[in-house]
């Protein structure tokens, strides 16, 4: 299946897949970190929430090719009329869903004091797409990160093994 993002893994970065590969690269980081430079540093996991925007498919209207009328039985006092029912309306909202999807950062501290050292960043699929808020809020964290003495190193699984 191509990926509807050019430069994005369709297999690692499916809406399905993602949450737990992120993690668990952030969790894998962190433990090789932990084994090369204890006891001077840490590396700590830092949970973020992002919103996933989940894309709804365009509403098709359908109508019912079978109808079901129901009559009065006979004598029941009255004439026989059918009941008819109308079909409910379709259900459209203009509001997007978002799903609440809890992703993770490595920060390297220094042991003693705790300051933070570096922050490693996995890019997400929810902090490359323009129009989302994630990547506002991505960009507006690394703006903030770069503005002091801490560095900054981002990972984006999709252009590993690119030439």
């Amino acid at each position: 299946m191509p990926s509807p993002f050019p430069g994005m893994d369709p297999y690692l970065e499916s809406p399905d897949l993602w949450p737990g590969v992120h993690n668990a690269l952030a969790a894998e980081i962190q433990a090789i970190l932990n084994g090369l430079m204890q006891p001077d540093y840490v590396a700590m996991l830092e949970a973020h929430l992002v919103y996933e925007v989940v894309e709804v498919s365009a509403v098709r209207r359908a109508r019912p090719d079978i109808s079901v009328l129901h009559s009065e039985p006979a004598g029941s006092g009255g004439l026989a009329m059918p009941a008819m029912a109308a079909a409910p309306a379709p259900v459209v909202s203009a509001v997007p869903l978002e799903l609440p999807l809890e992703l993770f950062s490595v920060e390297i501290r220094r042991s003693h004091v705790g300051t933070l050292v570096t922050m490693i960043e996995i890019l997400s699929p929810t902090n490359k797409r323009p129009g989302e808020q994630a990547l506002e809020d991505h960009r507006r964290k690394r703006r903030d990160l770069l503005r002091t003495q801490v560095h900054l190193l981002e990972i984006d699984v999709s252009f590993l093994g690119c030439p």
